[in-house]
């Protein structure tokens, strides 16, 4: 999971980290460094739906 307006870790590492991890699965939300606050609610649900089946989570 990444965030797009964090300019201390470009989200470009974090795609190309997706990239290169076979069968990972990656999202993004727009948001900054604390995304847990900012999107509470994506960020709730995106880590539900990894825990409950990794394997459809995220890109």
């Amino acid at each position: 999971m990444s965030t797009d307006q964090v300019e201390a870790v470009p989200v470009e590492h974090s795609r190309a980290l997706h990239a290169a991890i076979q069968d990972s699965s990656y999202a993004e939300l727009d948001a900054g460094h604390v995304m847990l606050f900012e999107r509470e609610d994506a960020f709730v649900e995106l880590v539900t739906d990894f825990i409950e089946d990794p394997a459809t989570t995220g890109v």
